[in-house]
């Protein structure tokens, strides 16, 4: 492998030879930080200069660390050089660099200064060679590796490996061995599934083993997690790992070859580099700019998974029962009865149980997980005959009544056929409904049968959604019930109250459930409060049936039930309402819709929840835009809701029209110049050749109003889901104040949290950035103590120039706000303006540079 990558540069450092008489030799810093990946399509990335003979050359990239020196060798060819005459400047310092001469090597020190720069080795007045110097800052990661099997290995060993290979781009590792993690279902010879080879999600046993980890190591933060596992189905899969995560599984091997395996991993998460598809496995200084520049993202979970929320209008329960009704416990009983309740997830609708027994609707087969019976094809059928039969009937009519039938008849083919397909729709349609006759929602779950293991059971339901409802109308709890073969189904009110009977050794010896409610009735507040979350009350008994004490939990477990009387706290509410999520996370916004033009893909809609972290990483990761905000508004408490959902709903109203426009929408004018992107060529005909139109004529400012709709309509779930995380006891949200930024789609989403908060909570901040269709709603300005729309400049008389529009999100007032509530991009920032630029998040740190007084300035809180 590295006599390979030693020919690459060998063969592309002589073409360099022969053009110019000086070659890089070598960098004290070793062979990684020379640049010796041939051009090739990267060629765009990589700059030119003129030679003396006006050819165009590309340079040579050698990379410097901040504040250390590096010497580099040049091989000089005498016979066409005059090396008494050799100088080397910085063209960008303008200043000339000691060098030194021995025999027909070129010696040259230089320092790393944190700056991209370019040197040139001339010849007395002729320029032979370029050289461009880039220099990074050292970035640390640490890296937990987690054994499943036992696996002899050298941390020191891969460490250093990883720093070998990885030093052009100044990144250096910590690695902690973690003990051998042992789960009985994955013996040490157990072969992982293969995953998708677009690496955009884990594999359900990726996932299993995951949460098995971080259910007994729950503080992993900031860092990556490998698991060394016994390898693949497919053997020539080496390491596995989604983009812009950190949650890894490597095949087991020697040093080397676990060496290679990280670095594989860590080069695909951080800037997504496919060296397993290159012909030599090095980095270019492509390469190098993004693993420094590309902001890190320590997520464990994919974006297709609904990982738990504390969050949801229905908390799911799981448990085994023997045949007295009791909750299965150890021998001898437990001293923790919870650990026996599971409690995995809250979700906003029941799960979906169809007991399909009857002859007529038994699924005869699926296309794409949508089943077809028996009703379906008669009822197809019976559309296809009657389609028939008035088609001829039709026909017949046409050429009685009109005195040219003809051409009738032929139009009239088409629309009955149009018409049969319409019918048949709506049948379909109609039969789908008669399922809802056949919905399970207590008792025995047929599907369920034979499923022993509660884990297998919560991964099983989790993955179960309800195809038509968007939430329930009020709280409430699902428990399934696991009976030896059997489970069982039951819907409860959101307070569920257990008995529990200790031993005379003070542990749990029987626990059942034996009521609930909508209220909390126990001792410790003076009358019935209506529940406004999910709690489970645990009365614990004496052998004798006297009460010894009455414990109130959440639903993640907390007691509260000294917390019943206290105070209601006064808060701070900070909310952030994340827009649209593209399919990949680069080195700026650019590449995240270069990603969606090329596989045309985008993730599953908002599930409504509502997090206590940034979940889909849409803020941190970019200037941490999250934490500005919080550092200026001091929450007590932050939510994250999410926005996201298809480019249906947006005004382009198909991802194909967006990726149409944003392909072909013209670029950014040079800064300083007259604008020449007014108007853009377009095809007219085939005949008529080009035309000339209006550049902003590309972007659709027609309102999505039912798209838009859609938005504010889930969004007022998760302001469901955000009132009642307001309102666990003790805590009352009628003096709290919320604050709320939105962004992008984020803006629709975040006038049904709104909605839903309105006369419940008190209104501080309404920070809208760039919000997409913002004239289908309407804001009413005067609840606000603080309202401000920030955006690109369009509609205001004094529009910016096309190419510095937001083509993403095409801007306009938001309806209800005054036009001197709006404030643009400022004329400085002109290199963070575009289609997407205008639209990036992380472009709008000048917010907090605003000063006071003036338009805009956020008010310290």
């Amino acid at each position: 492998m590295k006599s390979l990558a030693l020919l690459v540069l060998v063969l592309w450092s002589s073409y360099a030879f022969a053009q110019n008489g000086v070659r890089l030799l070598s960098s004290s810093k070793g062979e990684q930080t020379i640049d010796k990946y041939k051009k090739g399509a990267n060629s765009q990335y990589f700059e030119q200069w003129t030679d003396a003979k006006k050819r165009k050359l590309y340079l040579n990239y050698v990379s410097v660390p901040p504040g250390e020196q590096v010497t580099l060798t040049f091989k000089i060819d005498t016979a066409r050089v005059d090396a008494t005459e050799l100088s080397v400047s910085d063209l960008t310092t303008k200043k000339v660099l000691f060098s030194s001469l021995e025999g027909d090597k070129l010696i040259v020190t230089i320092t790393g200064t944190g700056k991209n720069r370019t040197l040139s080795i001339s010849s007395g007045t002729t320029e032979l060679s370029r050289l461009g110097v880039r220099s990074y800052a050292k970035q640390r990661e640490q890296i937990v590796i987690v054994p499943l099997l036992t696996s002899p290995f050298q941390s020191d060993s891969i460490r250093t490996n990883l720093e070998d290979f990885f030093e052009a781009a100044n990144l250096e590792f910590d690695l902690k061995i973690d003990r051998n993690f042992r789960l009985k279902s994955f013996p040490e010879d157990r072969l992982f599934r293969n995953p998708s080879e677009a690496h955009e999600r884990y594999t359900s046993e990726m996932r299993f083993v995951r949460d098995a980890y971080l259910k007994k190591h729950p503080d992993v933060k900031s860092e990556y997690l490998f698991f060394i596992i016994p390898g693949f189905k497919n053997d020539s899969l080496g390491s596995y790992i989604v983009k812009n995560k950190a949650l890894g599984f490597v095949k087991t091997g020697s040093n080397q070859e676990l060496s290679s395996r990280f670095i594989a991993a860590l080069g695909f998460s951080i800037a997504g580099i496919e060296l397993e598809t290159r012909p030599v496995p090095i980095l270019n200084n492509l390469d190098w700019k993004n693993l420094s520049t590309n902001s890190r993202v320590y997520q464990l979970f994919d974006d297709y998974e609904d990982i738990p929320a504390s969050t949801g209008l229905v908390a799911y329960y799981f448990w085994k029962e023997n045949s007295l009704g009791n909750i299965e416990l150890p021998e001898g009983g437990t001293k923790n009865p919870m650990q026996y309740i599971v409690r995995p997830y809250k979700r906003n609708t029941f799960s979906y149980h169809l007991q399909l027994d009857h002859f007529f609707v038994k699924t005869i087969f699926s296309i794409k997980g949508i089943p077809f019976n028996l009703l379906h094809l008669l009822t197809f059928i019976g559309a296809l005959f009657s389609g028939y039969f008035f088609g001829r009937w039709l026909r017949r009519w046409i050429r009685n009544k009109w005195r040219f039938p003809r051409l009738f008849r032929i139009l009239s083919l088409p629309a009955v056929g149009f018409g049969t397909i319409i019918i048949g729709y709506v049948l379909f349609l109609l039969v789908n409904l008669v399922y809802t006759l056949y919905e399970v929602k207590a008792g025995q779950i047929d599907e369920l049968n034979g499923m022993t293991s509660v884990n297998a059971l919560v991964q099983r339901i989790q993955s179960n959604q309800h195809p038509r409802l968007l939430a329930e109308k009020r709280l409430e709890s699902e428990i399934l019930v696991s009976h030896n073969e059997t489970t069982e189904l039951r819907q409860r009110d959101p307070v569920l109250y257990f008995e529990a009977l200790l031993n005379e050794k003070g542990k749990t010896e029987t626990l059942r459930l034996i009521d609930s409610k909508k209220t909390l009735n126990v001792d410790g507040i003076p009358k019935s409060v209506k529940a406004l979350n999910h709690y489970f009350v645990i009365r614990y008994k004496n052998s004798d049936g006297t009460l010894k004490k009455e414990e109130v939990y959440n639903f993640g477990g907390v007691r509260i039930t000294q917390n019943l009387t206290a105070k209601d706290p006064v808060k701070r509410i900070l909310v952030f309402v994340n827009g649209y999520r593209p399919t990949s996370l680069g080195s700026d916004f650019q590449e995240h819709f270069s990603d969606i033009q090329k596989n045309g893909l985008e993730f599953p809609n908002s599930q409504n929840h509502v997090y206590s972290f940034d979940r889909y990483n849409y803020w941190n990761p970019w200037n941490q835009m999250d934490q500005r905000f919080v550092q200026h508004f001091m929450p007590t408490d932050t939510y994250y809701a999410d926005g996201h959902f298809s480019v249906t709903t947006s005004n382009y109203r198909s991802l194909i029209n967006f990726t149409t426009t944003s392909s072909k929408y013209p670029k950014r004018c040079e800064q300083g110049k007259k604008h020449h992107c007014y108007r853009v060529s377009s095809v007219s005909s085939r005949f008529l050749g080009t035309s000339r139109k209006k550049t902003l004529s590309m972007i659709n400012y027609r309102s999505n109003r039912s798209g838009f709709n859609q938005r504010r309509e889930n969004g007022r779930v998760a302001g469901r889901n955000l009132y009642h995380a307001l309102n666990e006891l003790p805590n009352r949200s009628k003096n709290d104040t919320v604050y709320i930024v939105a962004h992008s789609m984020g803006y629709a989403y975040a006038l049904g949290i709104i909605d839903e908060l309105r006369g419940k909570i008190n209104f501080g901040s309404l920070i809208i950035i760039a919000p997409e269709n913002a004239g289908a709603g309407k804001v009413n300005a005067a609840e606000w103590q603080e309202i401000w729309q920030y955006g690109s400049r369009r509609k205001t008389g004094k529009d910016d120039a096309p190419c510095l529009q937001d083509g993403v999100a095409p801007q306009v007032l938001a309806k209800g706000l005054s036009y001197s509530k709006r404030v643009f991009i400022p004329g400085k920032y002109y290199k963070r303006k575009g289609f997407f630029d205008s639209h990036f998040i992380g472009y709008y740190t000048w917010i907090f540079d605003i000063p006071e007084k003036q338009k805009g300035h956020l008010k310290k809180h």
